[in-house]
């Protein structure tokens, strides 16, 4: 089983080592050598500096000037000999996997149709797992009206301290189940995704990629499965958390709108 991870830096090298050492602690707790794992790291930093190296792992950096989270990755994947992985996995580097990480997916059953698998991300800030991030799609009018949301700091503002926050309150555990897109801190994917889809484009600098995955799975028929056994930790934002709030919004609402023109219009 061979696993090509592409964490997305941004100037958060600190992150970066952390994540690195803990994939190379989850390799060697599961002490399997049929188990392959190579790093390509997807650097949009300003200021380039040295990865730390792991025994047992292949590290390669490439760097960009900054084009975006996923265009970052989407460029570093199909850079990649894609067909040698069985899985190829997209995040941010302030996640951790959990040692039980290549035990589990060596255990995972999953559909055949299955191409992109959600695990549970438990948040450090709102003390529960981030996923199912979205269970089903969403209608027009429901991504028209997050737009007006972003549309207006205040408003947003306003919603993360009611609606949101109570939504964090009230997050349950849920069974391994079809959803329709996961939380986007990190994305699990089958290889037979990035063969079988027309290659990708997302020319979007931030946010709303799970959307975008998410329809590109639709298009050739595959599913997203939440898979809870599948343990990761987030420790929260080490780029985005440092955003102005009126650049956060301005992004996300350049990100919906691309994402209405584009698979709702």
């Amino acid at each position: 089983m061979r696993f090509l991870f592409v964490p997305v830096n941004y100037n958060s090298y600190d992150s970066l080592n952390a994540y690195i050492k803990a994939v190379g602690r989850a390799l060697r707790t599961t002490d399997d050598e049929t188990i392959q794992v190579d790093i390509h790291v997807a650097d949009n930093s300003s200021k380039p500096m040295e990865v730390n190296q792991q025994d047992g792992l292949t590290i390669c950096v490439r760097h960009y000037d900054n084009p975006g989270y996923l265009s970052a990755a989407l460029k570093t994947i199909y850079a990649a000999d894609i067909p040698s992985y069985d899985y190829i996995i997209i995040s941010n580097v302030d996640v951790l996997v959990d040692e039980s990480f290549f035990a589990s997916m060596k255990d995972l059953e999953v559909d055949k149709q299955t191409a992109w698998i959600a695990p549970a991300i438990f948040s450090e800030s709102e003390k529960r797992d981030v996923n199912p991030k979205i269970q089903e799609r969403y209608s027009k009018k429901r991504l028209q009206l997050l737009r007006m949301l972003f549309r207006f700091p205040l408003l947003y503002h306003l919603y993360t301290q009611t609606v949101y926050r109570k939504k964090v309150i009230t997050a349950t555990q849920k069974p391994q189940q079809d959803i329709y897109a996961g939380h986007g801190s990190f994305m699990i994917f089958t290889s037979a995704f990035f063969q079988k889809c027309p290659k990708m484009d997302y020319p979007v600098f931030l946010f709303c990629e799970e959307i975008f995955l998410a329809e590109k799975v639709r298009s050739i028929g595959g599913k997203t499965t939440y898979c809870p056994s599948i343990k990761i930790h987030d420790k929260e934002h080490a780029s985005t958390g440092k955003m102005k709030l009126s650049k956060y919004c301005k992004y996300n609402f350049e990100a919906l709108t691309y994402i209405i023109r584009h698979f709702y219009e």
